[in-house]
């Protein structure tokens, strides 16, 4: 992994460390932006993932029918349409917390993201 990508996940993640102290969701001023803390590894949870793009520290993992895709810090997962899913944090401690980030209704964010993704993808 580059050493610009690294460093900015360093940053985010004490980004979000700041403003998620307690495990749980916590919305921020932006209304489809949200962060999430879990400082435990978690039961499986059912629901529908929206369309957004979720970044991580810890690592968790989706069942999408008989499929299964692990995140980590290394690894963010772009839901482009609803899906139902299995979700659970699989690598979380008090010390070293799941943290992760998800933005939904991407609306016009599509384009812009799509664009910093091919910078972020150039560099490694």
């Amino acid at each position: 992994m580059s050493e610009i990508i690294t460093t900015q996940q360093i940053e985010l993640t004490k980004m979000i460390e700041r403003y998620s102290e307690k495990d749980g969701v916590h919305h921020t001023a932006i209304p489809s932006l949200f962060f999430m803390r879990v400082s435990n590894a978690a039961a499986q949870n059912h629901g529908v993932y929206k369309p957004s793009f979720c970044m991580v520290a810890g690592a968790k993992e989706l069942w999408l029918g008989q499929e299964r895709f692990k995140y980590s810090p290394a690894d963010y997962i772009v839901v482009s349409v609803q899906l139902p899913v299995i979700s659970q944090v699989t690598e979380a401690t008090p010390d070293i917390p799941y943290l992760g980030f998800n933005k939904s209704r991407m609306g016009l964010f599509w384009s812009k993201f799509i664009e910093t993704l091919k910078k972020l993808l150039s560099y490694t």
